[in-house]
């Protein structure tokens, strides 16, 4: 009987500091409403060091587009491909590059794609198949993600995608 005693005393005991860090850690965050694009839903997906903000949330007629969030703009459509509709961003580095995916044309389904202040938005391409999707990138600018080989349709590939300086050359993180 004494054990019994011993143990729920010490479950108490527990709960009670393991409530106790749930409140404090809670209190140590301040929750932001990023909001939406028009639509009902929006979800975040990535944050850089400088607190940019990237996910995908609907527009007023239903289609998720990605995009961009800071405490000085607000949140703001990324676009999306010539003849695309839909677009979603999945991670962003300190140079404010976003990676993601977009359905494009000719496309059986999404591709991974970049998004930068000077490009603007730009299909990474697949490994011969009909989908990719970008889920990472570093401050190099390479990125990472799946895609389909040729003729495949079930099992993605693990993929990484090397970005080109204006020479055509593979930049790497040695060579900036």
């Amino acid at each position: 009987m004494h054990a019994v005693r011993l143990l729920v005393a010490a479950g108490i005991l527990l709960g009670t500091l393991l409530a106790g860090s749930v409140a404090e850690a809670a209190e140590a965050y301040t929750v932001v409403d990023l909001g939406t694009l028009g639509g009902s839903f929006g979800e975040a997906r990535g944050i850089n060091s400088s607190g940019q903000v990237v996910g995908y949330a609907t527009t007023a007629d239903g289609l998720a587009r990605a995009f961009i969030w800071d405490a000085a703009n607000g949140m703001r459509d990324l676009g999306t491909v010539p003849g695309g509709l839909q677009a979603f961003a999945h991670g962003i580095n300190d140079a404010g590059q976003v990676i993601g995916q977009a359905d494009a044309p000719g496309m059986l389904g999404f591709s991974a794609v970049r998004w930068d202040a000077i490009s603007g938005v730009q299909l990474l391409g697949t490994l011969g198949g009909s989908f990719s999707i970008a889920q990472g990138i570093n401050n190099s600018g390479q990125v990472v993600g799946i895609s389909y080989t040729q003729g495949e349709t079930s099992d993605p590939h693990a993929t990484l995608w090397l970005a080109r300086g204006p020479s055509g050359n593979v930049v790497t993180s040695s060579s900036r």
